[in-house]
């Protein structure tokens, strides 16, 4: 298969990716616009009521000028001139008033409501701030003025690019899964497995990425536009064909179904893709779609859940000959539940289903998961950093039930695989941004077929990054 043919269905899951957002801010431009502008230019007037409207502002205009420093007249002019459109004008005027007093709360709070309106949002913030802090605020102008400074907050939170970058080296006892027998099944008969089949310990650098844009939209409903992107890659020290990259960038729209009813309740449809290389090879592209949804219970309870469902296309590369047996459907289900216990406690619990629906019997399969952590947050001690210090533990079963027998292995045997995974883990923030990461895991597999019950230790010591 050419090269371009290989790349065919992973560039239209990015494309279909991207085009997801191009048309999503597109579509949402005009209304974000009209919302900024607190809806003045939209406004459709009566050839009188515009008249008269210029006829106000030229006679405010002249009295502002035969009195620069009348509050009130300058307020009148601002209040005219914003209603036709000219939020320039209003502006100029209160912050040429305030060269001669700096002390109006009143102007302060006005030009913070312009800039508001305008979407500048850090000179509007100042402009709340200053009119809380003079002397002559009245509570109704500082209550004002807070309730704009908690929206900002909230505009904030809901809006700009967050995320983090882990670099690290990471240690396996068996990082090419090999089987803890020497003695495997092959054609349905006991088989010397050769020295390459295996366990070999080995190390990695790796590099990771996670990114999330909002884009909050303005609606009563709370919708915006959620991107993500996951990128990781890894370099092998002694086995090369286990070098890995994957990119996958999700993008979808979060609002509240029902915010009278349900406040707390939120839900994202999205588009999904992805594009794997394994040992600078291309190996897999998926292309897709899903639901995220989030209820929150307070403070202290919350349930989140994800459903995706993608085609998954394998190509056979140098070291994957079998490679394209894997290609198929895939849908997956997680529940997971957070509970404040404590402060600075939180349990957890997770429940994953995974239906493979690989175009081959013996890779088809299903997947039970469920796992339970706990996460607790500690002063640092003898006071070393002025972040709290995370200590994690984590624990999963999992089920894998295949739908019939490999016939390369074993035509009598169907494939089941039980597993233990057992972790505990350490934060140690080094300052606001940056942290060091420690882990360990234990990775424990019985399976119905010798090839595939093993046992892993995996180490890691990474640096984090958050922006």
């Amino acid at each position: 298969m050419a090269p371009y043919e290989r790349m065919r269905f992973p560039a239209l899951a990015l494309v279909t990716v991207c085009l997801m957002t191009v048309v999503v801010d597109a579509v949402y431009a005009p209304v974000r616009a009209q919302r900024l502008q607190g809806g003045v230019a939209g406004q459709t007037r009566s050839p009188g009521r515009a008249a008269e409207l210029r006829r106000g502002l030229d006679i405010a205009f002249h009295a502002m000028l035969a009195d620069a420093g009348n509050l009130a007249k300058t307020l009148r002019f601002a209040e005219i001139a914003s209603e036709l459109g000219d939020a320039e004008a209003a502006i100029a005027a209160l912050e040429r008033l305030l060269l001669l007093n700096s002390e109006l709360s009143r102007a302060h709070l006005e030009l913070g409501e312009l800039y508001f309106r305008l979407g500048s949002f850090d000179a509007a913030r100042r402009y709340f701030q200053r009119a809380r802090a003079t002397k002559d605020a009245t509570p109704r102008i500082a209550e004002r003025a807070s309730l704009y400074l908690t929206e900002i907050e909230r505009r904030d939170e809901r809006s700009g690019l967050t995320g983090s970058v882990t670099a690290g080296i990471r240690y396996q006892t068996n990082a090419t899964y090999g089987p803890e027998s020497a003695v495997v099944r092959a054609a349905g008969l006991p088989t010397q497995i050769s020295r390459d089949g295996r366990p070999q310990s080995d190390a990695n650098g790796y590099l990771s990425l996670f990114a999330r844009h909002l884009h909050d939209l303005d609606r009563q409903d709370g919708m915006l536009v959620e991107s993500t992107m996951a990128l990781y890659g890894s370099r092998h020290i002694e086995v090369s064909r286990l070098n890995l990259l994957l990119f996958e960038p999700t993008v979808g729209l979060r609002f509240r179904p029902a915010p009278e009813g349900a406040p707390n309740l939120s839900i994202r449809p999205h588009v999904l893709g992805n594009v794997v290389l394994l040992d600078d090879e291309y190996y897999q592209g998926t292309i897709g779609f899903g639901l995220d949804a989030e209820q929150r219970f307070g403070r202290e309870f919350t349930i989140d859940g994800t459903y995706n469902f993608r085609r998954k296309e394998f190509e056979r590369t140098s070291q994957q000959l079998t490679a394209t047996d894997l290609s198929g459907f895939e849908n997956r289900a997680v529940v997971r539940g957070r509970y404040f216990v404590a402060p600075d406690v939180i349990a957890g619990a997770d429940f994953v289903y995974v239906r493979d629906d690989a175009d081959r019997v013996f890779t088809a399969n299903d997947r039970y998961v469920i796992g339970a952590n706990l996460t607790h947050y500690a002063d640092a001690p003898f006071a070393l950093t002025t972040g709290k210090w995370v200590y994690s533990f984590n624990v999963s079963r999992s089920w894998i039930d295949y739908d019939g027998p490999d016939p390369a292995i074993d035509t009598a045997t169907t494939r089941h695989d039980r597993e233990w995974r057992i972790g505990a883990g350490q934060i140690v923030p080094v300052d606001d941004r940056w942290s060091v990461l420690l882990q360990a895991e234990y990775v424990t597999i019985d399976s119905s077929l010798p090839n595939y019950t093993l046992d892993d230790i995996i180490v890691t010591v990474g640096m984090s990054l958050r922006f």
